[in-house]
């Protein structure tokens, strides 16, 4: 029996960069849709994307319902971003740039996660 033995492969390093989220807010959560476009989520009605894994981000226009939001979950799948709030609203959005108000609570429900 002629003796083989197997020679461990490292993966390539990751590269990090960063960028900064220069606006005044308190960062609840983070997601991507794993092609490169992140959102952020926080308080004071803000949301953050970046289209280029988080070097670059901007703030998007949200719609003029939601105001005072605290936004406290952020999650992607099927093609569409959803954000929820600490009001009972959930938002939704299919780049994470232009978003659309999808339901609102009449009891203020407390929207704690989205999954």
């Amino acid at each position: 029996m002629s003796g083989t033995s197997a020679k461990a492969v490292e993966p390539a390093p990751v590269i990090w960069g960063y960028g900064y989220i220069t606006v005044d807010s308190i960062w609840a959560d983070l997601a991507t849709d794993m092609s490169g476009t992140w959102v952020a989520v926080g308080t004071k009605d803000k949301l953050a994307t970046s289209k280029n894994d988080g070097v670059n981000w901007s703030i998007p226009t949200l719609p003029s319902a939601v105001s005072a939001a605290t936004f406290t979950s952020i999650t992607h799948a099927d093609s569409m971003w959803v954000a929820a709030d600490l009001t009972g609203n959930i938002l939704t959005s299919p780049d994470g740039l232009v978003w659309t108000l999808a339901f609102t609570s009449a009891t203020s429900t407390a929207w704690t996660g989205a999954a």
